[in-house]
């Protein structure tokens, strides 16, 4: 089975993550493991495939933010090396 990961700010409302979702839900439905990477939990407005699988990164504030969220990112990869593509 072939896998793919998009990575997203949220999943709130917009046109961006309604294209990802939308994105997403077809590639699911055509055979592919499909991931979400996503920057925020905050106002979750789709209905997501329960196929599809949602890694959080830590919601951190703060002068150092970015470099851990960018260490998480690195480790959530490393740990799932086996997907394929990953698209912003």
């Amino acid at each position: 089975m072939k896998k793919i990961s998009f990575l997203i700010g949220s999943l709130g409302g917009g046109g961006a993550e309604r294209v990802t979702v939308a994105l997403a839900d077809y590639f699911c439905e055509s055979g592919y493991e499909v991931f979400f990477i996503v920057f925020s939990k905050a106002n979750n407005n789709y209905r997501i495939n329960p196929k599809i699988k949602i890694d959080y990164l830590p919601e951190n504030t703060g002068k150092c933010a970015i470099f851990f969220r960018i260490k998480e990112l690195k480790k959530l990869l490393k740990k799932n090396k086996k997907r394929n593509k990953i698209y912003p």
